[in-house]
């Protein structure tokens, strides 16, 4: 459910709030790359990068196709 939230918050460019969802999602799902993809999506339309590439070696490390 959090995760489906962060994408309606994504297209309405509430992008804080999308972030927090996600982190919810990632919580509750720690393995489960979506949400740090879509997190790290916005961290980038952000503009912050250091957390971008936090979410993005997460990513990686998680699946090594995603890399």
């Amino acid at each position: 459910a959090y995760y489906e939230r962060g994408v309606s918050y994504g297209k309405l460019d509430k992008h804080q709030n999308a972030v927090d969802d996600y982190t919810k999602a990632i919580q509750l799902e720690p393995t489960a790359t979506r949400g740090y993809i879509n997190r790290a999506i916005t961290y980038a339309e952000l503009r912050q990068w250091d957390l971008y590439d936090q979410d993005s070696a997460i990513i990686c490390s998680l699946d090594k196709q995603l890399c």
